[in-house]
């Protein structure tokens, strides 16, 4: 016979009582409230450094630089911005293109949030990114990660090279 944990139940209990109590058109509010805690894990003043990003021909310099926390996208997953290179992006999308498998966190143009997968809708059937990471973690990974795809402006690399990412409290708040 399965038997619920004592404490699981009484959260499970205690969270259904408070709810009993808050009447029915201010529910979808304490909904919305619970939702947006969930999504935004990333304080408004949270910002990313890139580092480490090399081509040997050059290309992305301005890969390596500050991303300032910009939101959520549908999934509830934060993104951000580049403070000194405004057109590049770092955000994860579940499937970006059908010629690039898995989730994954990327650093291209700009997301449309509002969409539940091929958030790069400025790259037609393709997945046009400067580097990838495949994972489906909810943040940002943080250290010496490797590449899974890193664009160098007329090759690319799968699985070859690495960047470093920080996470840093940022006096460049971007609201």
């Amino acid at each position: 016979m399965w038997k619920q944990p004592l404490f699981g139940g009484l959260a499970l209990l205690s969270t259904l009582c408070l709810l009993s109590t808050v009447p029915f058109t201010d529910l979808h509010r304490l909904i919305g409230f619970v939702r947006e805690g969930v999504r935004s894990k990333a304080p408004s003043g949270d910002s990313l450094w890139v580092k480490d990003f090399e081509c040997a021909n050059g290309y992305g310099r301005g890969v390596n630089q500050e991303y300032t926390y910009q939101g959520t996208t549908m999934d509830g997953r934060p993104y951000y911005r580049g403070v000194t290179e405004q057109d590049r992006y770092i955000y994860y999308d579940v499937a970006c293109a059908p010629d690039t498998p898995g989730g994954r966190w990327f650093l291209g143009q700009q997301p449309d949030i509002s969409l539940a997968y091929d958030l790069n809708r400025h790259d037609g059937s393709g997945c046009n990114n400067d580097f990838s990471i495949l994972t489906d973690a909810k943040t940002v990974p943080e250290g010496k990660l490797a590449l899974d795809w890193q664009w160098c402006g007329d090759h690319g690399h799968h699985g070859s090279k690495s960047i470093y990412i920080a996470h840093a409290s940022s006096p460049t708040k971007n609201n």
